[in-house]
């Protein structure tokens, strides 16, 4: 209910909202301002990912060394600059991921920014589900297998949080409402400052979702990575908290 009552408050409020990136007061990190800052952190993150692999390199880039490994799902140049940026910010106590598919982004994640927690939400449909098991590591990491709307998503993390999110991932559920849905959940678990990723912003549901959030207050970004040939795109936000 607490999820429910957040959700269409934050809908509601921002429903008209019709944000651009060109009218922003604030510019936040691209591909090519993280490459210019950390150039080598870059380099080494981006040659780490293409030999990590792929499940489909005509849909994720040819650029990957092969398809298989971790069956990564992002597009290496979004995910090697979010990935440095992330670096620039650690450390994390709690890490958040609703929507891990192979685990790949988690395993990856976690070998750079080391957080002390791992907690995944995922409602185990997808086909390379069987590799989440093996891509995450057991000694640190907490699973909810289920929908990530439900309230016993919620209370899964009420249990099991000590704390509070330190940095959250969200690439579950890409309807609008869905997307909506799921960041209102991490809200109720996070602070001030709590980071917030989101995959796939060029992708409609997701895209609407995340320029409400950001247009209305509720996050702040700081990083907005799209690759310029075929872009799929990451947006890294702080949580400003709730009027």
């Amino acid at each position: 209910m607490q999820v429910k009552s957040l959700l269409y408050g934050m809908v509601e409020s921002l429903e008209a909202c019709n944000y651009h990136w060109k009218v922003a007061k604030f510019r936040p990190d691209s591909i090519k301002t993280i490459q210019t800052r950390y150039p080598a952190i870059y380099r080494k993150v981006y040659e780490d990912l293409l030999d990590a692999g792929t499940n489909n390199r005509s849909v994720f880039g040819n650029e990957y060394r092969l398809e298989g490994g971790l069956q990564l799902q992002q597009r290496p140049s979004e995910f090697a600059a979010l990935i440095t940026m992330l670096i620039s910010r650690r450390p994390f106590s709690n890490y958040l991921e609703i929507g891990a598919a192979s685990g790949g982004t988690c395993c990856m994640l976690n070998r750079y920014l080391a957080p002390e927690k791992i907690f995944v939400i995922d409602n185990g449909s997808h086909v390379d589900t069987r590799s989440l098991a093996t891509n995450l590591p057991p000694e640190k990491t907490i699973r909810f297998t289920g929908d990530s709307h439900s309230a016993e998503a919620a209370t899964f993390l009420k249990t099991h949080l000590d704390g509070l999110v330190d940095l959250a991932f969200i690439d579950g559920d890409h309807s609008y409402l869905g997307v909506w849905q799921d960041l209102a959940t991490v809200c109720i678990f996070s602070r001030i400052g709590t980071l917030f990723v989101f995959h796939d912003i060029v992708v409609t549901g997701v895209r609407r979702c995340w320029r409400e959030a950001v247009s209305g207050g509720l996050l702040k970004p700081i990083g907005v990575f799209v690759d310029q040939y075929h872009p799929l795109g990451l947006g890294l936000a702080e949580f400003m908290g709730r009027s």
